[in-house]
């Protein structure tokens, strides 16, 4: 049964955020159903806070949707709306956006404080912590027993631990639901972090105790979940998993591409992976773990979007959100995967299986790529077995790093039926498995021998292949009318900008034409004034500097209408100075800090280039030219890198350093996207307009906020100046 029939069943079609209708994806830790704008909010999180995944597009387990299906039916959003709903304790004064909200921030405040401050949870009484967790974690031991996965979420949520070890069972509460043969509590626990190759004090798993118990299917589930890592890699590559039922744990995929996997660079790399001790290594599995997740949820999204929301502010999520609980330097290793390509990530992979294989100790003398590997087959109860092949006599730190074997906290549980996007053309499914999958050769009825021509073919296959391309053609088509209005568009923005460009540079000519006009009167007044007035002009003249500083920090990048401010009309007593007073009550013009920085003249000129240069990359687009792409982009990130250079290292304003840090990445990406070897020409042209337009967007931004922060700056010095001439 698919997700699409639950929500009509139970009536939840309904988003558990929004309440807007016909919601297409589930975050699966949180039991609740979610509509695409919330989704990319949920994305933007990070998987520690909400595991998402697509209703109609995303293969599901079975025992995976039982879960998902009873949560939502059994009203699993009222556990992160408690307060929202009770309403002897709602006072919080905050409202659930409707529909029509904007994303941002509306919708994007609500769910971080729903999810990630769990700010409508239900609260206990503030008792001992350490206490109340040891007795949340034993409800949850005896819940587990029973099918009510509400409850079991509940706890979690109140902090209850799925990985607790009961001091007097001897075992944790995975075990119990285990033996129990209650494999949605199994799926619920291990997606909050449960670990399935936990051993309790008798030296079984979860899954042996299942099969002592008689829960066979659950039994195989459990050790697919042991796998669950390794199985999500090779799926992602091939779009095949172990079968784990005939003792096949690992697939390994070939590349066609031998000259990397052989590369100095690959072998040298290949070595320091091999050196990582083993929890930095189960780190990293965890890291590309999120990453393929990113990316495969990237590929969904761009195919329900059908290129209507390609340009959109909220959609994108171009690399690993930050995960607090991790350390600075983690978080920036997460990131930098996205700027893997596809042959590059899929050699990381493939090294990864390889060392993870090894690291488990299984027999590697029939070992090659692409070879199946199998282990002991699981037959009827599991006996002891003392012998552990993956034990290392090294010490206990390395035996309790079975690592892959055991599943990260938080991974998401097993996928099945592969879809069209989890294959990757750079893997040779039909050479690299000695085990051929069903139903690989189908009869094709065919004449007789002596009856066959030389170039005879099967007239099915012939108009079958027939029908293919015309379909493809037909969606060729599609796809070219797509990037044709797409380009459009971005030319038409190209061309605001610039319209905007020219429009301030003829406000900061006026402005630096008044400026002038107002120095010459200056010095005019200075000639006249005596001798002991001149510090007091000297602020006035910076005074006057600063207001024709802020009137071009004051332009408007949008292009809003300007006014020319008319000269203040200055009396004499506005410039007299009492001559009798000490000259040390007067502050020069040093005692004033002057807004510091790149004129707006050479900000515009950067603008302009950029600009140029982004015109440049969709004209090649247009003309179907991606041989430009790459000599683009890098004129492009020239630019970037120029306008970038007018900044100081760290500009004293928060929003111009995080403009410039927008503006720097989306060059960056662009640049990787453009060399990238892509089979899919619509999709990497539709990345590099996305790229482009990220990149006039934040240069727009970075304009608009450094105009700002240096109107600030110079209404502060104006201020001092003030404060001078009152003194």
């Amino acid at each position: 049964m698919s997700l699409a029939r639950m929500k009509q069943r139970t009536g939840s079609d309904i988003c558990a955020d929004c309440s807007s209708p016909n919601p297409d994806w589930a975050s699966i830790n949180r039991g609740v159903l979610i509509c695409d704008e919330c989704c990319s909010v949920h994305r933007s999180l990070g998987r520690h806070i909400s595991q998402v995944r697509h209703l109609r597009l995303a293969p599901w387990n079975p025992s995976l949707l039982a879960m998902t299906q009873n949560l939502v039916s059994n009203g699993a959003n009222l556990i992160w709306e408690h307060s929202l709903t009770d309403s002897s304790s709602s006072k919080t004064g905050i409202r659930k956006p409707n529909p029509k909200d904007p994303v941002h921030p509306i919708k994007s405040n609500f769910i971080k404080a729903k999810y990630e401050m769990l700010a409508f949870v239900h609260r206990l009484p503030n008792t001992d912590d350490r206490l109340s967790i040891q007795d949340l974690s034993k409800q949850l031991y005896s819940s587990v027993r029973t099918g009510n996965l509400e409850t079991s979420l509940r706890l979690i949520s109140l902090g209850a631990q799925p990985n607790y070890f009961h001091p007097e069972k001897g075992n944790t509460p995975l075990h119990v639901a285990a033996a129990s043969g209650q494999a949605t509590q199994c799926e619920l626990l291990i997606v909050h972090g449960a670990d399935p190759s936990a051993f309790d004090v008798n030296e079984k798993t979860a899954a042996k105790n299942a099969m002592e118990n008689g829960h066979t299917d659950l039994c195989f589930r459990l050790v697919e979940l042991a796998y669950e890592l390794t199985d999500r890699l090779t799926f992602y590559l091939c779009g095949r998993r172990p079968d784990h039922k005939n003792g096949i744990n690992y697939l390994i995929p070939a590349l066609q591409d031998r000259g990397i996997v052989e590369s100095s660079a690959a072998q040298e790399a290949r070595c320091k992976l091999q050196s990582l001790n083993n929890r930095l290594f189960e780190e990293l599995c965890s890291d590309i773990y999120d990453e393929v997740d990113r990316r495969e949820n990237d590929a969904v999204w761009l195919a329900t979007q059908h290129h209507r929301k390609l340009v959109s502010d909220h959609t994108a999520v171009p690399f690993l959100p930050v995960n607090p609980g991790f350390s600075s330097t983690r978080n920036q290793g997460r990131q930098k995967l996205a700027r893997f390509n596809a042959i590059e990530f899929a050699t990381l992979i493939v090294d990864l299986l390889h060392d993870a294989k090894n690291r488990e100790g299984l027999n590697t003398e029939n070992q090659s790529a692409g070879v199946v590997e199998k282990s002991q087959k699981i037959e009827g109860p599991i006996e002891d077995d003392n012998d552990h092949d993956y034990d290392d006599p090294n010490g206990e730190e390395d035996k309790k790093a079975t690592s892959i074997t055991t599943t990260n906290s938080s991974l998401e549980v097993l996928i099945v039926k592969p879809p069209e996007y989890g294959v990757n053309p750079l893997i040779d499914i039909q050479d690299d498995y000695d085990v051929p999958t069903e139903d690989a050769y189908k009869p094709v009825v065919e004449p007789p021998p002596h009856l066959r021509g030389p170039d005879y073919k099967p007239k099915e296959i012939v108009e079958g292949k027939d029908r293919d391309l015309q379909a493809k053609v037909h969606e060729l088509q599609d796809q070219k009318h797509s990037l044709g209005q797409e380009i459009n568009l971005l030319r038409s923005m190209v061309q605001k900008l610039m319209q905007e460009n020219a429009g301030l540079r003829a406000q900061i000519a006026q402005v630096m034409v008044e400026r002038d006009d107002l120095e010459q009167r200056l010095n005019m007044v200075q000639y006249d004034r005596p001798t002991n007035n001149n510090m007091s002009l000297e602020a006035l003249s910076l005074q006057l500097s600063s207001q024709s500083f802020s009137m071009v920090g004051d332009s408007n990048y949008d292009n809003v209408s300007y006014k020319n401010p008319s000269p203040p009309v200055m009396s004499s007593h506005d410039l007299n100075v009492d001559s009798s007073e000490d000259s040390t009550a007067y502050r020069t013009e040093d005692d004033i800090e002057i807004p510091s920085g790149p004129s707006q003249s050479q900000i515009v000129m950067a603008t302009e280039q950029i600009t140029k240069k982004i015109q440049e990359l969709l004209q090649a687009a247009q003309g179907g030219q991606n041989s430009k792409y790459v000599e683009c982009s890098s004129n492009i990130s020239a630019a970037v890198t120029d306008m970038a250079n007018l900044f100081p290292e760290s500009p004293p304003s928060e929003n111009v350093r995080m403009a410039l840090r927008l503006m720097i990445t989306s060059a960056a990406r662009l640049q990787v996207e453009c060399k990238s070897r892509s089979l899919d020409q619509a999709m990497l042209t539709q990345q590099v307009i996305q790229c482009s337009y990220d990149i006039a967007k934040a240069a727009k931004q970075l304009v608009t906020t450094y105009n700002e922060s240096q109107a600030q700056a110079a209404a502060a010095a104006q201020g001092q100046s003030h404060a001078v001439s009152g003194n």
